[in-house]
This record gives structure tokens, C-alpha cells and sequence, in this order.
């Protein structure tokens, strides 16, 4: 029912009060992200790759969006990496909560240790949208490294 809402109106509450801090992409940018998903048009495979779970915030308002996307020919699914095996496990937890867990998936890893896998299980061009939301200095070699092994869609 309406509790993905209630969840996510609770941390962005949290984030928001005095003294608190929260890095979760929410308000317009959550926004944005919901809209890159409903924008994808696709006749393979379709994954959504975040890099950078953190709590679980967006990759639970991807798996929202992938949810209303089901009348695609092929919606989509989430995979999040988070290095973080605490905070994996919050996001689990969030993802469960909400129910949206068929959706989306955490693996607790470094992104590039993770892309080779993704590379092997769900084949070339099968992500049709990056969310690079990790360490920054390793945003443009773990771009490289999906190009290298192919993992990214036309469009991507």
C-alpha cells in the first residue's frame, strides 16, 4: 500500500531536520531519476546498475519506477552495489519493507569487482541505465570498464 510513501517520506523527513544528515537523492533529483526510468524504451534485457547503495533510498524509487515500467516489453530490475556490508544490509531491510525486493537486488562488493560478474550473469548490452552515486575518483574507470566488457546498452 502506501508504504514505499511512508518509508521514503520518513528518511527524506530525516534528512531534512536540524543537525541531521542524510545523502539520499531526493526531491527533484529523486524525480529525475524516476523519469530516466520511464523513459526507457527496450527490446532486450533491462537492468538499472547503481553504483552506490547507501541506505537503499534510490534504489528503492528505482524499483517504484521499474514497477510502473511493467508494461514494457521488458521492465526493468535493479542491481545496487554497496561496499558498505552494514549498510547492504539497511538497504535489504528498506527493500523488504517496501516489498519491492522481486524488483531490486544489493551486492556487497567494489564496483569494479562487480562488473565482470555483471558482464557474465546478464550478458552484453543488457544495462540500459548507469546511477554512478559512489566515490567519485573511480567514476570514470568503472565507466571504462562497463564500455571494455560491454555491458551497457545503445543509449546508456
Amino acid at each position: 500500500g502506501d508504504m514505499p510513501v511512508v518509508l521514503l517520506e520518513a528518511i527524506e523527513s530525516f534528512a531534512a531536520g536540524p543537525g541531521c544528515w542524510l545523502k539520499v537523492a531526493g526531491g527533484l533529483k529523486a524525480e529525475v531519476l524516476e523519469d530516466s526510468v520511464r523513459m526507457q524504451r527496450c527490446k532486450h534485457p533491462n537492468l538499472i546498475f547503481e553504483c552506490g547503495t547507501y541506505i537503499g533510498y534510490s534504489t528503492i524509487r528505482f524499483a517504484l519506477a521499474a514497477r510502473m515500467a511493467r508494461s514494457l516489453p521488458c521492465h526493468p530490475v535493479v542491481v545496487s552495489v554497496e561496499v558498505d556490508p552494514v549498510q547492504a544490509c539497511i538497504a535489504r531491510h528498506f527493500i523488504d519493507i517496501v516489498g519491492v525486493s522481486p524488483d531490486a537486488e544489493v551486492w556487497v562488493s567494489q564496483v569494479r569487482d562487480i562488473i565482470p560478474r555483471l558482464a557474465e550473469e546478464r550478458s552484453e548490452l543488457s544495462v540500459a541505465l548507469v546511477f554512478l552515486d559512489h566515490r567519485g575518483q573511480a567514476f570514470h574507470s568503472d565507466l571504462q570498464q562497463m564500455e571494455r566488457l560491454s555491458i551497457l546498452a545503445p543509449g546508456a
